[in-house]
């Protein structure tokens, strides 16, 4: 489900590269279902860091220590990566975002659309990992069942929140925002205890819950459109429904599984590597250098094809030579 995900993201930025027609007839044509990438990644991480805290309450070892280290350990996984590309934009593209983006605030309440954008799905995924343990951990000195509570008051937050927004602000883009889609992580929370609780039921009924998502998502996308504020909370809960389907999904030893299993390693380093950084700083570069690569009658197809061959390239050695050392540092961590 990761592999998906990340493709749906280099899809679509990939044909940013393409002419306005061939842009349009791809965007529509096979997003024609609305299925974004980002909403993927979202409900994904509020599934798996949902396992992780859920068996500190299930084990009676959350603390402040635990939670200390379940953020060191993600943000291990997240930050250098970050700041590594965030140090390139600036000191090789030579152009300094706005000072929040250091610090994951660029785009708390407001959209975000400057130099290195993308980064707006980190602030989203950053709030919630540090906002939901906090909160869980609180709920836990007065409440027994303080998972479920935290998941609660941090998706109502969220609903109060866009009311608000609808009635008072400019919604548009809102699904940009921390405040506007953290709720896309809290349902994948959520979700993490449905599945933690019927495992076996939502194991013998995988495919079942496979179709009733996928029509829900085909019912936003054909019959109604749903307020733009809400769609994401809508397909959030659509993209979870065919979870189980992937999670018990096995696919035989070879090229495809390899395939998969690469690109959601490296996912995180695409994510990071394929918009402003290739396309804005290395692409204009290469054009320049190798001007020979564009004299042919279609040069756009150039820059489409050095997309999909070196944005996996850079990515599968950034993972490896400075993402993945960066996570073995997790092992020296008390357990």
């Amino acid at each position: 489900m990761r592999f998906i995900a990340i493709f749906l993201v280099l899809h679509l930025h990939s044909i940013y590269l393409l002419p306005g027609g061939m842009y349009k007839y791809l965007k529509y044509s096979l997003f024609l279902l609305h299925v974004d990438g980002v909403g993927i990644f979202f409900v994904l991480s509020g599934f798996l860091i949902g396992k992780i805290l859920l068996d500190m309450e299930k084990t009676n070892s959350l603390s402040m220590r635990n939670v200390g280290l379940f953020l060191t350990k993600r943000w291990l996984r997240t930050l250098p990566n970050f700041y590594l590309i965030l140090g390139f934009v600036v000191l090789v593209g030579g152009s300094m975002p706005e000072t929040p983006i250091f610090y994951f605030m660029q785009n708390f309440q407001k959209p975000y659309f400057g130099i290195f954008q993308e980064s707006w799905s980190l602030s989203v995924e950053e709030f919630t990992y540090l906002a939901f343990p906090i909160t869980f951990l609180i709920f836990s000195f007065f409440i027994r069942q303080s998972f479920f509570a935290a998941s609660v008051f941090l998706l109502l937050v969220s609903i109060v929140y866009k009311f608000y927004w609808l009635s008072n602000l400019d919604y548009t883009y809102a699904e940009r925002t921390v405040l506007g889609r953290f709720s896309s992580i809290v349902y994948g929370l959520f979700f993490y205890q449905i599945f933690d609780r019927y495992f076996e039921f939502l194991k013998s009924k995988r495919l079942l819950f496979f179709g009733l998502g996928a029509i829900l998502v085909a019912i936003n996308s054909f019959v109604f459109q749903l307020v733009h504020t809400w769609r994401y909370d809508y397909l959030s809960i659509a993209y979870l429904l065919t979870l189980p389907f992937f999670y018990f999904l096995t696919i035989p030893k070879g090229f495809i599984s390899k395939l998969f299993l690469t690109g959601s390693k490296i996912s995180y380093s695409l994510y990071l590597i394929n918009l402003w950084p290739f396309q804005y700083i290395i692409l204009p570069r290469i054009r320049n250098w190798f001007p020979q690569l564009y004299s042919g009658p279609y040069p756009f197809f150039t820059d489409y094809l050095l997309y999909w061959t070196l944005v996996p390239l850079i990515s599968y050695f950034l993972f490896h030579y400075w993402e993945k050392p960066w996570m073995r540092l997790r092992r020296f961590l008390p357990a």
